[in-house]
């Protein structure tokens, strides 16, 4: 009877990371996939016209329940123009980066969301608007 328990604890340990990499939405450049977490951080990567991204999403890590609007930060592969680097907490670096807000639909899994893209941590410059659906 302990090692049943033990079992169904290691296997309940494990569901909030299932969730996580089962979570995938469609946008009108391509898919959207929640890929890790890091600390509170989720990491959604992405697809743009100009190549694959990732969506640095602060609040989201372990959330699935009360999701809302978050902010953090994008960073794209493609070469860009902003003055600096930046780097990830997962060791992407580019210099096609920028200020990122995220609203969902509703607080829990399943929901869309809208995602609003600034260029170079710029509030000045034109946004990118990155719509994310179910379906």
């Amino acid at each position: 009877m302990l090692i049943r328990s033990a079992v169904l604890a290691s296997l309940l340990a494990l569901v909030p990371a299932l969730v996580a990499a089962d979570e995938m939405w469609v946008s009108e450049t391509g898919p959207v996939i929640y890929e890790s977490e890091i600390d509170d951080m989720a990491l959604l990567s992405f697809m743009a016209p100009e190549g694959a991204g990732m969506l640095y999403i602060h609040d989201l890590a372990g959330n699935y329940e009360d999701r809302g609007v978050h902010a953090r930060f994008w960073i794209a592969d493609e070469p860009g123009a902003c003055a600096a680097t930046l780097t990830g907490p997962d060791g992407r670096s580019s210099r096609n980066f920028g200020r990122l807000t995220v609203a969902f639909d509703r607080p829990g899994w399943p929901s869309g969301f809208t995602a609003v893209l600034y260029p170079c941590m710029d509030d000045y410059g034109v946004p990118h608007q990155l719509r994310a659906s179910l379906e």
